[in-house]
């Protein structure tokens, strides 16, 4: 029996006087408790643990602000219902939203035991199809709710149907059950683990009162059968915040066979702020666990960062940089402090974080593809030494290291570690990590060592982005999703778009860098100045030159480089001249018009084979009884659709005396009885289908000229907003959009598909016969490339436009697959990183004709003359606080702000520096 919030009044387990609280918290969050686990509560005991951890209290009620309804961020990492994937080689999968008892600490307390508590063979089919197409995924972890609630055939049906997939090599499942109810852990369920990919299983225990006797049989019988079980434990103020409860539990788990393998942080769930323990209380508590048990004993203990961004450890260090910045300090378990030497590859490199005074030190904070890119780039500039601070990574320390660059393992947000990095003489920090918290941490611990150093910052939200900007002196802020949006845009507008950028800030008027011939826009032989009123557009290189003057001829087959605001570009296009604002293009070179690319409508295989039957059918019959009634074809016609649509004769009959003419008579009518019957059960199921998809949010569309955009996450939303800002007919295909997708679907009128864009029945609903373009922006790579094939198949011209996160694979990509579009997110950020190091208005990099160019942008000082950098390259200004394009520079005025281009070449030769150019642009303002 389950114990409900009645129940448990009933019995004793909750004090006198609590009745309506307990009621009230019942009706807000799922409560029960199995007959087994009651037993254990002492209800004379006010403190008792297991009370503590499943007996509601009123405290449930009062959510504190930095509280979450979804603390770990699983929707935001759910491409279908009852999938997460968080990580790139894992995903979990929740088969049911049901537990045997309801902690009162749940991370997932606000969908647990709630309906629909179960996915049905629908739901769960989709799920194993995701995880088919998907090779990179290794492992799949069953949660919930509790999988073991499940009856062991379905048990086994999960397991069989994921054992059959290739590239899948572990399954693990999180229960706990064999500490709440023991009794459901049977042979039948052991047997149902039975699967050719290894199978673990993780248990949830909490206290040592927990592993009773029959938790103990329990445990027995998975591990008799070979299945490994680890555990997981929650750490929870005044339950097991004591060395000695937890030191008492992992040595009984231990003796079990069950290896302790995280020590949870309590979540940010609502309503739980009355278990959590101090982070800085909780490394204590590991701390003095390291001196008293093996590391058998010894679980990792770990935070799950809110909002979705993942897993960490966050034990104390044993080690830190010692003070004078030479080598190390290694604590041992009694808390004594002990000298280590330096690394060696730290003493042997020529220039580090301490090695010369000479060259400025810029630090770098991540560990990811965009701290290695920045780094890389940096390096490239010379003038200055390079630091990367991250958590100790060998594979990633070596990455480093062979850029040039130095890699200083630790904490970020450590002072220890920022000073061997060495901080306060370094003139810019970069924040790039993932964590948006940890980035500003780390950057104001810098700025408190380093009064005058300069900050960078990576952060999610741009409109924080902004504040920060405006409050913190001297700081950059970039928000990448934003920043990389408008490349997107602007390649989906415009496939020979390269580069695109808002100016004059991160929320104007969307512009950008793309190609053209000449002739092809109608300015072969006019000079510059001709050519530029014509497009609306600044060339910027003709045939890769860029030294140009207004009277140049430009030839008719040279290839321009020009840069203007998108509206201009795309009427600048010769495929677009002529073509109605949103409808589709008319044909350029190389691409076939979309009446040509129209495909003939597709046909259910079958019901052609049934048609094709029955019209041989008729065929026969009508040319049969056609030489039997000697009437004609319209009377063999007659009684041949009459006999088959109907069970008997009308007014022409065969000749009963005949017993060949009777028999091909009732052949005819069975014939008729069976394909009419067939045609009504596919015709059903044709139907069922339909309103299926109609179901799930899907519907055919019948757009032209609209640009598919798959995956509205952070940089997906971006790029729907400038698209809709240019007035583009969009369809957003999104497995799981949240509201303010939605909401926005239904004010600014773009279609919504709610379905996974790698399937083909999906895109075939996207008319993409008929579509300008495809932009592939989920977070996974192989699935953007999955997705731009599929289009490809279906319309080879159309462009695709792809969102790959490394710059290097993005390459091999375009490469071999011939989509030109590919972008790296990585690689569009990390020069502006660069440039923002030590210029506040970098705006990144472009390249054509194997040169490279820096984009930035400043505001004139008042009453000053612009001297420009040399070799600058004027783009644009503001004027009257509108975009305007420009190119010569005695004509800015005061207070305007310009948007220029500079050449890298000085830089990568070492002939100029970024700090000695700092130093100029900032004597020119």
């Amino acid at each position: 029996m389950t114990l409900r919030a009645r129940d448990m009044i009933e019995r004793g387990l909750v004090e006198a006087g609590r009745d309506d609280e307990i009621r009230r918290v019942a009706q807000r969050f799922s409560v029960a408790l199995s007959e087994y686990m009651a037993a254990l509560i002492d209800p004379a005991d006010r403190h008792d643990p297991i009370a503590a951890q499943f007996v509601p209290t009123a405290k449930e009620l009062d959510a504190a602000a930095e509280e979450r309804a979804d603390p770990i961020g699983d929707e935001r990492w759910s491409p279908l219902p009852g999938v997460v994937h968080r990580y790139p080689d894992r995903v979990l999968l929740k088969p049911t939203l049901i537990c045997p008892v309801y902690c009162r600490f749940c991370l997932r307390r606000e969908v647990v035991g709630h309906k629909p508590a179960m996915l049905g063979p629908a739901a769960l089919a989709r799920a194993y199809d995701y995880i088919r197409r998907r090779p990179e995924i290794w492992e799949v972890i069953l949660t919930g709710g509790d999988p073991f609630v499940l009856a062991p055939r379905r048990i086994a049906a999960i397991l069989g149907a994921l054992g059959e997939i290739g590239h899948l090599g572990v399954i693990r499942v999180h229960t706990r059950v064999p500490i709440a109810e023991p009794g459901r852990v049977t042979s039948r369920l052991v047997a149902a683990l039975a699967s050719p990919k290894a199978v673990w299983v993780v248990v949830h225990a909490n206290h040592p009162r927990e592993l009773t006797a029959g938790a103990e049989r329990a445990i027995a019988r998975l591990v008799r059968a070979g299945i490994p079980v680890l555990s997981q434990t929650v750490l929870l103020r005044g339950v097991n915040d004591d060395a000695a409860i937890l030191e008492a539990l992992f040595r009984r788990l231990v003796a079990l066979r069950v290896k302790p393998y995280y020590l949870h942080h309590a979540d940010l769930a609502r309503g739980t702020a009355h278990f959590r323990t101090g982070i800085a209380a909780g490394q204590q508590i590991v701390r003095a666990l390291r001196g008293r048990v093996s590391g058998l004993c010894q679980p990792t203990y770990v935070l799950d960062i809110p909002g979705g961004y993942g897993k960490v450890p966050i034990g104390p260090c044993a080690i830190g940089a010692a003070e004078d910045g030479a080598g190390w300090m290694v604590e041992d378990g009694a808390g004594v402090r002990h000298p280590y030497p330096p690394d060696p590859a730290a003493r042997s490199r020529e220039r580090g974080p301490v090695a010369s005074h000479d060259d400025p030190v810029m630090i770098v904070v991540g560990g990811d593809a965009l701290a290695l890119d920045t780094a890389h780039e940096l390096c490239a500039l010379q003038g200055h030494h390079v630091v990367v601070l991250w958590r100790g990574d060998p594979d990633f320390a070596r990455a480093v290291e062979n850029l040039g660059a130095v890699f200083v393992a630790g904490q970020p947000d450590s002072a220890e570690t920022l000073a061997h990095a060495g901080v306060r003489r370094a003139v810019t920090i970069l924040a790039l990590s993932r964590d948006d918290q940890l980035n500003l941490h780390t950057t104001l611990l810098a700025r408190d060592l380093n009064p005058a150093i300069r900050i960078v910052l990576r952060q999610f939200n741009r409109r924080l982005a902004r504040k920060i900007e405006q409050n913190l002196p001297d700081c950059s802020v970039l928000s990448l999703a934003w920043h990389s949006a408008a490349t997107y845009a602007a390649a989906a507008l415009d496939p020979s778009c390269f580069r695109g950028l808002q100016f004059p800030d991160i929320d104007g008027p969307l512009t950008g860098f793309a190609t053209r011939i000449a002739a092809e826009c109608g300015i072969g032989g006019a000079t510059l100045a001709e050519a530029e009123r014509a497009l609306s557009a600044r060339i910027v290189a003709v045939d890769g030159n860029t030294a140009l003057r207004a009277d140049t001829l430009i030839e008719p087959q040279a290839e321009l480089v020009v840069y203007g605001g998108l509206g201009e570009l795309i009427r600048s296009a010769p495929y677009s001249r002529g073509a109605a604002d949103g409808a589709a293009p008319d044909p350029q070179p190389g691409f076939a018009s979309h009446g040509e690319r129209r495909r003939l409508p597709r046909f259910n295989p079958i019901l052609v084979r049934l048609a094709a039957v029955a019209l041989v059918v008729v065929v026969a019959g009508i040319a049969y009884f056609r030489a039997v009634f000697a009437d004609g074809w319209l009377d063999a016609a007659y009684f041949v659709i009459a006999t088959m649509t109907t069970t008997g004769y009308g007014d022409i009959t065969p000749d009963r005396n005949d017993p060949v003419e009777v028999v091909a008579a009732m052949l005819l009518m069975l014939a008729g009885t069976t394909l009419t019957g067939l045609f009504i059960a596919y015709g059903a199921s044709l139907l069922t289908r339909v309103y299926w998809v109609r179901m799930q949010g899907l519907r055919p569309l019948h757009r032209r000229g609209h640009i598919i955009v798959c995956g509205a996450g952070s940089i997906g939303s971006g790029v729907i907003e400038l698209l809709l800002a240019q007035g583009k007919r969009l369809v957003v295909v999104e497995p799981a959009p949240d509201p303010a997708i939605v909401e926005l679907a239904r004010e600014r009128r773009f279609d919504l598909l709610t379905g996974d864009a790698s399937r083909d029945e999906t895109l075939d609903l996207c008319n993409i016969g008929a579509a300008h373009s495809i932009v592939a922006l989920t977070n996974v790579d192989t699935l953007n490339l999955e997705i731009a094939l599929g289009a490809r198949a279906r319309n080879p011209a159309m462009p695709a436009i792809l969102r790959i996160a490394e710059a290097s694979f993005a390459a091999s990509i375009a490469r071999h697959f011939g989509f030109q579009t590919t972008f790296s997110v990585a690689a569009l950020a990390a020069p502006t990183f660069v440039g923002l190091s030590r210029f506040a208005g970098s705006r990144g990099r472009v390249a054509f004709a194997g040169q490279e160019f820096a984009l930035g942008e400043y505001v004139l000082a008042d009453h000053r003359r612009p001297t420009p950098p040399e070799n600058a390259i004027l783009l644009a200004v503001t004027r009257d606080g509108d975009f305007a394009l420009a190119n010569d520079f005695r004509e800015l005025r005061s207070g305007q702000r310009a948007l220029v281009m500079m050449p890298l070449a000085p830089f990568r030769a070492g002939a100029d520096t970024l700090a000695a150019a700092a130093e100029r642009f900032l004597a020119s303002r």
